[in-house]
C-alpha cells in the first residue's frame, strides 16, 4: 500500500437528478465522479476485508481511506444539503467503508431478501461509489404493495416490522434470492443502473436494495462487486 493516496474528482463530472415513486424522493446520480478511479480500487485490494456481524451488508467490509472522505464530503456538501433539504447552518458528519459483495443467495437471511432502510432518519443521506464491472446490479428502489409505503419515518417502524415479518413468514417456502422486481410483496419503482466510477445519493429511510442477480459474487475486490458506501448525516 502506498504511503499516500492521491485523489482527484472529476472537473468535468455529469450530474443528475431523478426522482423515485409517488412519493418523488430525490435520487442523485454523479458520473465520472474521480478522475482517477482505478488508484482508489487498487488501494482497496490490498486491504483486509471482513464480514461486520453489526449490519446486514451482503458481504464484506474495509475502512475506507481519509483522503476519500475528506475529498467527497468537500465536493458534495452544498449539493447534498439543497438536493435534500438538510439545514444550511448544520455542519454534517461523513462515514464511510468499501463494500465487497459476496454473500451467495442460499446463505441470505429472510430479512436481507427484501427491501430495506438504512435508517428512518429522512435527513440520513447513503452514497453509494460503484468501482466495478457494469455487469454487476446497481440500487432498485421499492413500494411495499400492502402499505404503499416507499419510506420509513420512526412512527412507522412498528407497523411496518408486523406487516413485514408476516409477509416474510408466508413467503417461507420460496427459494432464497436477491431482490429484483419479482421479489414478492414490494413493487421497484425505479432504479439506477451501474456504471463504473458512478456516485449516488439518496435519503437513507426510502425502501431500496443492491441489485444482485448478476454475475457471481466473489471476493475479489479488483474484479468483484466493490462499492464505497457513505452516510451523511446532519451534525448534532
Amino acid at each position: 500500500m502506498p504511503l499516500v493516496l492521491d485523489l482527484f474528482l472529476n472537473a468535468n463530472p455529469k450530474i443528475e437528478i431523478t426522482r423515485m415513486g409517488r412519493e418523488q424522493h430525490p435520487v442523485l446520480v454523479i458520473d465520472n465522479a474521480l478522475e482517477n478511479p482505478d488508484t482508489l480500487r487498487q488501494w482497496a485490494s490490498s486491504l483486509p476485508f471482513v464480514a461486520n456481524p453489526a449490519t446486514a451488508y451482503p458481504g464484506l467490509n474495509a475502512p475506507a481511506p481519509e483522503a476519500y472522505v475528506h475529498l467527497i464530503a468537500h465536493a458534495v456538501r452544498d449539493l447534498v444539503k439543497n438536493v435534500f433539504g438538510l439545514p444550511d447552518d448544520k455542519d454534517l458528519t461523513y462515514l464511510a467503508f468499501f463494500g465487497l459483495s459476496t454473500q451467495s443467495a442460499q446463505t441470505l437471511k429472510d430479512t436481507q431478501r427484501i427491501p430495506h432502510v438504512d435508517s428512518a432518519n429522512p435527513f440520513r443521506i447513503a452514497l453509494v461509489h460503484y468501482l466495478c464491472d457494469e455487469a454487476y446490479g446497481g440500487t432498485g428502489f421499492f413500494r411495499q404493495r400492502s402499505t404503499g409505503l416507499e419510506s420509513l419515518r420512526p412512527h412507522q417502524i412498528e407497523a411496518f416490522n408486523v406487516i413485514a415479518r408476516r409477509e416474510l413468514d408466508a413467503c417461507a417456502h420460496l427459494a432464497p434470492g436477491y431482490v429484483d422486481a419479482d421479489t414478492p410483496n414490494f413493487e421497484m419503482i425505479g432504479h439506477v443502473p451501474l456504471r463504473y466510477n458512478r456516485l449516488i445519493a439518496y435519503r437513507s429511510n426510502v425502501f431500496h436494495a443492491p441489485l444482485l442477480r448478476g454475475p457471481e459474487l466473489i471476493n475479489d475486490s479488483l474484479n468483484g462487486r466493490l462499492t464505497v458506501n457513505s452516510f451523511v448525516e446532519v451534525k448534532n
